[in-house]
């Protein structure tokens, strides 16, 4: 964030490919691009919670860490609250990035829950599939036991066991879009700052 804040200070265009999470408004001649994740997320969650019966949920991963995983976080928890569900965070493991997050890490904060969630929602790929590898060290049968979803629909998420649920990112449309839209910022630099989301997909496996 302070970096961001340097370069803003420079009153050059600026297009960044997602974002740090502020408590306060920046200003500066700057767009942002990110795959959609609040939809998305909530779309798939209120479809298991009313297609697999699932009442409870649990976040894994630093929802501060970029503004993509905090609007995963938030998809989570709007899915719970517009399905009458209490928002409860005691099921999720949101440590800083302090945490690394690896199978052994995740091992153990999973010993500190008071119990497994119906689901987890991963920040991405990469940490469901460290979460699905802690969880199997505990012979916690998936998704028997508890279901596991990630985002970015990474290769590995195919070659795992079992396939995990994920997003897909249209990373074409993405890399077109940054270029076009530092375009668009260099020939109107005081124009008003855009964030704008591209569509992502859910791809459904035997993790749920």
């Amino acid at each position: 964030p302070a970096y961001i804040t340097e370069l803003l200070e420079q009153g050059i265009p600026l297009v960044f490919f997602d974002f740090p999470l502020y408590n306060s408004t920046l200003r500066g001649g700057f767009d942002v691009v990110l795959p959609e994740s609040q939809e998305s997320v909530k779309n798939l969650c209120m479809q298991l919670i009313q297609e697999k019966n699932c009442k409870t949920f649990g976040f894994v991963g630093d929802y501060r860490h970029c503004r993509s995983f905090y609007e995963r976080f938030v998809g989570m928890k709007e899915a719970l609250f517009l399905s009458g569900l209490p928002v409860d965070l005691q099921y999720s493991i949101l440590a800083d990035d302090s945490l690394p997050y690896t199978p052994e890490k995740l091992a153990e904060a999973l010993d500190q829950l008071p119990a497994l969630p119906d689901c987890f929602i991963a920040a991405n790929d990469s940490l469901a599939i460290n979460l699905i590898a802690a969880l199997k060290t505990k012979k916690i049968s998936i998704p028997k036991d508890v279901k596991v979803v990630g985002f970015d629909n990474n290769p590995k998420a195919k070659n795992i066991t079992p396939l995990l649920t994920s997003f897909h990112v249209d990373k074409i449309s993405l890399g077109r879009k940054l270029p076009m839209l530092l375009l668009e910022r260099i020939t109107n630099p005081t124009q008003v700052t855009q964030i704008i989301h591209i569509t992502s997909k859910a791809v459904l496996r035997d993790s749920t």
